[in-house]
């Protein structure tokens, strides 16, 4: 018997859902001051706006973008909305 085929919104929901792990398991490590072994970057998954915590710029990061530490709890609550619809 063939597997099924996982549509594109299938496959968009478990990039999502890892975007928000590694995310929140950042954010935790960021909070408790922990560090996790690197894992690689984050990567937006969706628009994401933040504001830099030195120069207070506001800053948007496009899809497919590395995210910056400390733009970590910005891209959590973008991919929540985005996963919320």
């Amino acid at each position: 018997m063939t597997p099924r085929r996982r549509t594109d919104e299938e496959i968009e929901a478990e990039e999502y859902e890892e975007a928000i792990r590694a995310t929140a398991q950042a954010e935790q490590d960021a909070l408790t001051g922990q560090t996790a072994p690197p894992r690689g970057p984050v990567i937006a998954q969706t628009y994401i706006n933040a504001v830099h915590p030195d120069t207070g710029v506001d800053v948007v990061f496009i899809p497919g973008e590395a995210i910056p530490t400390w733009a970590v709890p910005a891209a959590l609550e973008a991919a929540r909305a985005a996963l919320a619809g």
